[in-house]
């Protein structure tokens, strides 16, 4: 995504087939046995183009909202149990105002921010997303 100063969407470059390694995969598997809730922060212009992304990828979802530039994740109820998200301010926001435990993919904007707490879980594989999850549920 390329977006302009004022959070307005520029470009799109081959977002439909992009994707981080395993991360499709790892959303089918959560979702055959969970409530998988995308929240996304982007403006709602865009919306169907999320939308698209999950399809492309055959992701049944339970429900989508694309929150808007800046919008704050935990406001959104019910609280998941589980969250993952790259952005350092969405993660410090669902620590201070949820009590769910954060997945946190390495990414070179977070490696060196620390969070403090013990509900953050950094990896580097979406492959082991699955079994993080699961083995937290136990």
């Amino acid at each position: 995504w390329l977006w302009d100063p004022d959070g307005g969407l520029l470009k799109v470059f081959g977002q439909l087939e992009s994707h981080y390694a395993g991360a499709p995969e790892a959303m089918r598997a959560l979702a055959e046995r969970h409530d998988l809730v995308v929240l996304t922060n982007r403006p709602r212009a865009v919306a169907h183009l999320t939308a698209a992304w999950l399809a492309r990828w055959r992701i049944c979802f339970a429900e989508l909202h694309v929150l808007g530039m800046g919008a704050l994740k935990s406001g959104v109820l019910p609280h998941a149990d589980v969250y993952v998200d790259d952005n350092p301010s969405v993660v410090r926001d669902l620590l201070e105002n949820t009590d769910a435990r954060i997945l946190v993919p390495g990414q070179p904007w977070n490696r060196d921010v620390e969070f403090g707490g013990g509900r953050v879980e950094r990896f580097v594989s979406w492959g082991t997303v699955e079994d993080r999850i699961e083995c937290g549920d136990r």
